[in-house]
C-alpha cells in the first residue's frame, strides 16, 4: 500500500454562520450543494460516509471509476443526476445497498472539494490553496463521474451562483489553513441561503423549555393541513411571546410521520398538539417543501399577527414537489 493512512477517519466540518463576513479576502468560496458527504480512497477502492459508514458496495460504479486516478484520498459530496442532468437528492437514497441495478434512471457522481493524500504524501497539514491546486491537477483528465467543486476568491462570482436549484449556499475556507477534522472555529464556514416562509403552528415538542421547538404545517391544495417542518429551538423572547397564543388540542402524542426523524431535527419523539391559530414566519433553506416536508430544520423568526391560517399559501401537490436541486450545465452542475 502506498497511501500514508486509510479510511475511515474524522472529516472536517463547516461551522454554520447566519451572514457572510464583510471581508473575504483570505477565503476561498465553494458552492454548497445538496448531497451525501463522502470520503474516497482510490487505492483501496473504498468509500465512507460522514460517520464512517462503509458505502463501497452501494456505490461500486463510482468507486471503481476512481482507480484511474492512482493512490489518493479525496473528500467531497456524492450526488445523483437524473436523465435531464438535474441533481436528485432522493435518488441517492433509492440506490440499493447492494449497488447499481439495471434500469436505474440516475447517474452517481462525486464532487470533490479536498485532497487529503496523494501517493505517499499526507496533504492534510498543507494549506488549502496547495491542496486545491493538487486536487485540480489530479482530476484534470479524470473520469467524468469525478469532478472538482467550483471555487473562487471573488465574492460577486460566488454570489452569481445563487440562487440556483440545488445550491444551498456557500462554504468559505481559509486559504492558508490545513485540513482539520471536526468543526473548527475559523477554517471552514457554512452559509446557507435562506427563504422566508409562512407556516401554521400545530404543536410544541414535548421537551424542556430551553429546547422546545414548534411543529409547523402548511395547507395542501384541498386546504387540509399537512405537517411540514420542525423549528430549531425557540429563543426565550419568542417563546414568551407565543406561549399565550397557543391553545392545547388533545394530549401529547408522537410526532407526525411526515416530520418524525426529520434530518437534523433531533426530535424523534413527542409533541403537544395545539389549535392551528398562529402563523409563524420562518427562515428555511428551501423555497418550498420537498416531498411534503422541509428536510432541514427551519428558524423561527416572528409571529405574523397580520395573517390568519387561511391566508397561508397552499403547498404544491406532494407528487410534483420533487428534489429539483441542480442542473447538468453551468457552474453548479459541475459540483455537488
Amino acid at each position: 500500500m502506498v497511501l500514508p493512512f486509510h479510511l475511515p477517519l474524522p472529516l472536517a466540518e463547516a461551522r454554520p454562520i447566519e451572514a457572510l463576513p464583510a471581508d473575504t479576502a483570505d477565503l476561498a468560496l465553494e458552492v454548497k450543494l445538496d448531497g451525501w458527504r463522502l470520503a474516497l480512497d482510490t487505492e483501496r477502492v473504498q468509500a465512507f460516509g460522514r460517520r464512517g459508514t462503509n458505502l463501497t458496495g452501494r456505490f461500486t460504479d463510482l468507486v471503481e471509476s476512481s482507480r484511474v486516478l492512482g493512490p489518493a484520498i479525496l473528500d467531497g459530496e456524492l450526488l445523483a443526476l437524473d436523465a435531464a442532468g438535474t441533481i436528485e437528492f432522493t435518488a441517492i437514497q433509492r440506490r440499493s445497498p447492494r449497488g447499481p441495478r439495471p434500469g436505474e434512471d440516475f447517474t452517481i457522481i462525486f464532487a470533490a472539494f479536498d485532497l487529503l493524500a496523494r501517493g505517499k504524501v499526507d496533504l492534510r497539514s498543507r494549506p488549502y490553496h496547495h491542496r486545491r491546486t493538487e486536487l485540480e491537477h489530479l482530476l484534470h483528465n479524470g473520469p467524468s463521474t469525478i469532478t472538482a467543486v467550483p471555487a473562487t476568491r471573488d465574492l460577486p462570482t460566488a454570489l452569481a451562483w445563487l440562487p440556483a436549484p440545488g445550491v444551498e449556499g456557500l462554504v468559505l475556507k481559509r486559504t492558508d489553513a490545513p485540513y482539520r477534522p471536526g468543526r473548527t472555529a475559523t477554517s471552514w464556514l457554512k452559509w446557507r441561503e435562506r427563504h422566508p416562509v409562512d407556516l401554521i403552528v400545530i404543536g410544541v415538542t414535548a421537551t424542556d423549555p430551553a429546547h422546545q421547538a414548534l411543529v409547523l404545517a402548511q395547507p395542501n391544495a384541498n386546504g387540509r393541513l399537512r405537517p411540514v417542518a420542525v423549528t430549531l429551538p425557540v429563543g426565550a423572547a419568542l417563546r414568551t411571546e407565543i406561549a399565550p397564543l397557543l391553545h392545547p388540542e388533545g394530549e401529547v402524542r408522537d410526532l407526525p410521520q411526515t416530520v418524525e426523524g426529520l434530518p437534523g431535527s433531533g426530535h424523534r419523539g413527542r409533541y403537544l398538539p395545539v389549535l392551528p391559530e398562529v402563523v409563524l414566519e420562518v427562515q428555511a433553506d428551501q423555497e418550498a417543501p420537498e416531498f411534503g416536508r422541509f428536510r432541514h430544520r427551519v428558524r423561527a423568526d416572528r409571529i405574523r399577527y397580520d395573517m390568519a391560517p387561511a391566508d397561508v399559501r397552499p403547498m404544491p401537490p406532494v407528487s410534483t414537489v420533487g428534489p429539483r436541486h441542480g442542473r447538468s450545465g453551468g457552474r453548479a452542475a459541475q459540483s455537488r
